[in-house]
């Protein structure tokens, strides 16, 4: 059996006193901050993108802090922000939160019921859409000056 449902396992009893180690600690507190920073410089850069409400950064890392305990307790991967799925939703001119979500879904769904043919998907293909995605972001004025 392949996929998410396999990959998550929520840790055993044994599993919490670990954290109480000064190596534990250090890469504890070493993801938090590069998570929220890079949420942090996420939420600005789609602030910078649109005309509409700004974005409450206090509100931004108090629910990624609750997505991250939620990520431990299910034995899963960290996560943060990610600028490619917010600047498609800006360009989509998407004026709700939903989109989010919706996507999140998607991919959430897709990875339980299609991991068979996600692992199908080569990961040069993945990489080129990322890249893809990442050179829109850059003005091409800005870089030429560069």
């Amino acid at each position: 059996m392949t996929g998410v449902l396999h990959a998550v396992a929520p840790p055993g009893w044994g599993g919490f006193g670990v954290p109480a180690s000064a190596g534990a600690v250090g890469t504890v507190i070493a993801l938090a901050l590069i998570a929220s920073a890079e949420t942090l410089f996420s939420a600005a850069a789609v602030d910078r993108m649109h005309d509409g409400d700004r974005i409450d950064y206090e509100r931004e890392l108090v629910a990624q802090s609750f997505g991250n305990t939620l990520c431990g307790l299910l034995g899963a991967l960290p996560m943060t922000a990610v600028i490619v799925r917010s600047a498609a939703n800006v360009e989509a001119d998407a004026p709700t939160r939903a989109g989010r979500f919706l996507h999140g879904g998607r991919l959430l769904v897709s990875a339980v019921a299609l991991p068979g043919l996600l692992e199908g998907v080569p990961l040069a293909a993945l990489a080129g859409v990322l890249l893809h995605a990442g050179w829109k972001l850059l003005p091409a004025r800005q870089v030429a000056a560069l």
